[in-house]
């Protein structure tokens, strides 16, 4: 979460971007707040409120998504978009489930 954080605080003035470009932020998007949801499922699952890792994980990922987006709109040169929180979210709700399938199939769980 730091270094979401820190990342979501670098200013940089818009640029013109090719087209083929444009897709990276979404796909860095995704990949970054996967890793988060992956992190708050195994962290979840570590404690006695493991029944529902999977629930918490996604709540407090999708939280984080949306503070972040609320923390780039006071950053120069960012902004805030409803898109990113979509994208984030789908990441964290990828991951989190493909660690409960990997859970089951592995741990019988």
């Amino acid at each position: 979460m730091s270094l979401i954080f820190y990342l979501s605080s670098l200013s940089y003035p818009p640029q013109p971007l090719p087209q083929t470009v444009k897709e990276a932020p979404i796909i860095e998007h995704f990949i970054e707040f996967a890793i988060l949801g992956s992190l708050l499922f195994i962290g979840f699952r570590s404690i006695k409120i493991y029944k529902y890792a999977l629930l918490f994980a996604i709540l407090v990922g999708i939280f984080y998504a949306i503070t972040d987006e609320i923390h780039q709109f006071f950053v120069p040169g960012r902004y805030a978009s409803i898109f990113d929180v979509i994208v984030d979210s789908l990441g964290i709700i990828f991951a989190v489930i493909l660690m409960k399938i990997y859970e089951k199939k592995i741990f019988n769980i």
